[in-house]
């Protein structure tokens, strides 16, 4: 429950990832409400709610439940210890969790409030992940690849001509991020996803992917990966690619899995939840540190080639400025060149004149 719409988002998308069903609320009095009817044994809250504030809902929440239900309050407003200790005590407050906080140190809170709880009531299976025990009628196929477009054309062409579902992810966060809620027949896995190595992509995807009917292929055109062995890929293939190699895909993925051959283990510790959220969250740092590094340079790439092309609109401003002044001084001085020409033209002229006076023994003076 809280009443900004981001944080509640937020965090039903993160509890959703990590298997939970998640209710959600934006005030007290309809927390309370959902609560009631719904009786979720893990509650987290804002402390600052509307129409009922987050401390007395804890209260009501601990009586209606008999003291079973657990509570986490989030607070951007009590943050001195004094506070902790009287909301615990007077309240029933189970964790407390300063605002703003990572989201691995907001799953290590959770997780070590949800270790209380028996695991039957825990049990939250998702809607719309594919975590059938059999293949599918219609496959599904994911493509992640960034730049092998002969690889997404012919992907592309052969699930059409099947009518098998398909989809093409280029980025390693929206993959991670669709493997959480959806779980394809057959994962393709490219060379190509920026930020994120293969073998470190094929290491969470496993994870990701852990009791869900999936096949996954790494393609590749290195030779080298062709014989190394890799956590979380069922099989190799080299690029290019055709049909009958997709075809023998499809066969493998179809004729491999039994119904209880290679399956995943089904059910996990809270503990191994919690170590699978820090590795997720360190991997979501590290492609967010990518990003904005490669956002970084690419504004420092922009701003140089701005101030170079500044300089360079100076300098050829510049240049016309000093080409204007010279072309005007020279006009000028051609100008005054001319004048003084055409006056030492008229005194040639009048010296000759005199000349000829004084051959004729005419007056000068006249």
């Amino acid at each position: 429950m809280d009443d900004e719409r981001e944080i509640l988002l937020l965090l039903e998308q993160i509890l959703t990832g990590e298997g939970f069903q998640v209710l959600t609320a934006s005030d007290g009095q309809e927390g309370l409400e959902i609560y009631l009817r719904e009786r979720p044994p893990l509650v987290v809250s804002d402390a600052m709610l509307p129409r009922l504030h987050g401390f007395e809902l804890c209260r009501r929440i601990k009586e209606e439940s008999r003291q079973a239900a657990k509570i986490m309050i989030l607070t951007a407003v009590y943050k001195k210890y004094k506070y902790k200790g009287k909301v615990q005590e007077e309240y029933g407050v189970d964790e407390y969790l300063d605002k703003p906080f990572q989201i691995t140190e907001f799953l290590q809170t959770f997780y070590r409030m949800a270790e209380t709880m028996s695991p039957e009531r825990l049990e939250a299976p998702l809607e719309g992940r594919l975590t059938v025990g059999e293949p599918s009628e219609t496959l599904s196929f994911i493509l992640a690849s960034a730049e092998d477009r002969d690889l997404a054309s012919k992907v592309t062409a052969y699930c059409e001509r099947h009518k098998y579902r398909h989809l093409r992810i280029e980025d390693p966060r929206k993959l991670i991020d669709t493997l959480r809620h959806q779980g394809p027949d057959i994962l393709l896995l490219g060379e190509s996803l920026p930020g994120l190595d293969t073998g470190l992509a094929a290491y969470i995807i496993r994870d990701l992917l852990e009791a869900r009917w999936t096949t996954t292929v790494l393609v590749t055109r290195d030779r080298s990966r062709m014989e190394k062995h890799m956590d979380g890929v069922d099989h190799k293939v080299a690029a290019p690619i055709d049909n009958s190699v997709l075809d023998n895909i499809v066969s493998l993925h179809l004729s491999a899995r039994g119904p209880e051959d290679q399956r995943r283990q089904q059910t996990r510790s809270l503990e191994d939840r919690r170590v699978d959220a820090l590795l997720r969250s360190k991997v979501d740092r590290i492609l967010k540190s990518h990003n904005q590094l490669e956002e970084y340079y690419s504004t420092r790439v922009r701003e140089t080639e701005a101030e170079i092309q500044r300089q360079r609109t100076a300098r050829e401003e510049e240049a016309g400025r000093m080409r204007d002044e010279f072309n005007e001084e020279t006009g000028r001085l051609r100008q005054e060149l001319e004048e003084r020409s055409a006056l030492i033209s008229e005194l040639e002229k009048e010296i000759r004149h005199l000349r000829d006076l004084l051959s004729q023994g005419g007056d000068v003076g006249e």
